[in-house]
């Protein structure tokens, strides 16, 4: 199945902020127009074509989606498992950046302990690079409650 794909609308809380760090959502910002598939790749895992713009202590950080109380973050990795080899998440890629997967991972979970979530869904678009992801955020967040679930693009508009 694809169980990321169906969400109940949230109301998203900024009580219980964890350490003293605050959240709030202060509007939203329409996702470009465009062919590129991690535009609708994004659009297809959340049903939306907007994502959201939060305040995180004083950083701007811009959320795919917020649904049932957990973060939800769209990667397009490609469509199937070769096509994983020329993905820019692959770390064999020349464009690979794991510390601004790390980082961008980090915001999420402080957003989302902010906000009072439940924790953070990522949606992957191949298995391949489900596993690298599921990995790599077991190796760095060890007790985080981050989640990697593989979300076929199939039926993408």
């Amino acid at each position: 199945g694809k169980p990321v794909l169906r969400y109940e609308p949230e109301v998203t809380s900024n009580a219980a902020p964890s350490r003293g760090t605050t959240a709030t959502q202060i509007g939203t910002r329409r996702l470009r127009y465009g062919d590129n598939p991690w535009i609708k790749y994004q659009k297809h895992v959340t049903g939306r074509s907007y994502e959201e713009m939060w305040r995180l202590n004083a950083d701007k950080v811009g959320v795919d989606a917020s649904r049932a109380g957990y973060t939800v973050e769209a990667k397009w990795a490609g469509r199937n498992d070769a096509a994983w080899r020329s993905s820019p998440y692959n770390p064999r890629s020349e464009f690979y950046n794991e510390q601004a997967i790390l980082d961008q991972a980090q915001n999420l979970i402080e957003l989302n302990k902010a906000s009072g979530g439940k924790g953070v869904r990522y949606a992957i678009s191949n298995d391949a690079a489900r596993e690298h992801f599921d990995s790599l955020f077991r190796q760095h967040f060890p007790v985080e409650n981050i989640q990697v679930w593989y979300v076929p693009g199939t039926g993408m508009k």
